[in-house]
């Protein structure tokens, strides 16, 4: 079983390791961190790598549990994650089958991090027909026995996206302009080559 943090669309390379496991544990008694995958990912726009951002509210978020970290509604930013992502993705194949039931998830407001972040793992786990146990800590523990392979912290944006055990390669969009940008969020997979993404993961992990 593998043991990480709560993130938002995680990038490829957490996909992979949830292949090569029979479990996702997500540690929910953590204080919240900054500048991580819990409230951010990384997607392909025609200029190279583009960075997106949950707004939270202000306060000492990395005090707080990440249980209650809040979500800040004082810009329009599901608005603007739809602009951005419809203007990066828009001719993508699968595009249209998909961004509807993502946007959704953005567009209901959510009040809570966590409760967004697990939402949409479920939804990307469906997409892929992924059908995995998932557990959730039920207390902080700094360390855990062999068998449970952690992960906290260890895919992060403070690691270059370049750096992978996994490459998985595919038909990206601007490719015509940029280079192939490996171990993106995971919606850049889904949204260019759609039920064949799970398919590439598993041939990743073999």
């Amino acid at each position: 079983m593998i043991l990480i943090e709560s993130q938002c669309l995680p990038p490829l390379s957490f996909f992979c390791e949830v292949l090569n496991s029979p479990g996702i544990l997500v540690e929910q008694c953590e204080n919240y961190q900054k500048r991580s995958f819990r409230n951010r990912l990384y997607i392909l726009a025609a200029q190279g790598v583009k960075l997106l951002t949950i707004p939270l509210t202000k306060g000492k978020n990395e005090q707080l549990p990440i249980k209650e970290v809040q979500i800040s509604y004082s810009t329009n930013w599901p608005l603007y994650f739809d602009k951005v992502i419809t203007s990066c993705y828009g001719n993508a194949p699968f595009f249209q089958y998909y961004k509807d039931d993502l946007l959704a998830h953005f567009y209901r407001r959510p009040k809570l991090l966590f409760g967004l972040n697990n939402d949409l793992m479920n939804w990307i786990l469906s997409c892929l027909d992924i059908d995995i146990d998932i557990r959730h800590t039920t207390e902080y523990r700094s360390g855990y026995p062999p068998e449970i392979n952690d992960l906290r912290n260890k895919i992060s944006p403070h690691i270059s996206i370049h750096t992978s055990k996994y490459l998985v390669k595919y038909e990206q969009v601007f490719l015509e302009t940029n280079t192939f940008i490996p171990n993106l969020s995971i919606i850049d997979l889904l949204f260019c080559m759609g039920p064949e993404s799970v398919i590439l993961l598993k041939n990743a992990v073999r």
